[in-house]
């Protein structure tokens, strides 16, 4: 009897479990839209902002701005790579030298 009551009870639930699992922890990051903003700095005041999506996934940079520093606005880790082989990697609201300055081909970002 005492059974019988916890199957009616248990079966149910189980199947509500299996019917509706959560998404993995990196699909919720990829679905919130977040995009940091990261700002390249050239020579004379120049410089150009990208909204990176928060994908880990490596983006096209297209602008042939010879960079000298980059500027990641916060709550993701970065990485950049130059047309010359520099790689500059970001952690949160922090900035870094690009040398020797070169245009910037590609970058990633995960959020925090």
């Amino acid at each position: 009897m005492k059974l019988a009551i916890l199957s009616t009870i248990l079966l149910p639930l189980v199947s509500l479990v299996h019917a509706n699992p959560m998404p993995a922890r990196n699909e919720i990051r990829q679905n919130t839209g977040f995009a940091p903003g990261v700002y390249f700095y050239g020579a004379a005041g120049a410089y150009y902002e990208i909204n990176f999506p928060a994908d880990n996934v490596p983006h096209h940079i297209n602008n042939t701005l010879s960079v000298s520093s980059i500027t990641l606005s916060g709550g993701a880790t970065c990485f950049f790579t130059g047309a010359n082989g520099s790689e500059v990697f970001l952690f949160g609201h922090a900035s870094a030298s690009v040398g020797p300055p070169q245009e910037q081909i590609s970058g990633s970002c995960q959020a925090h």
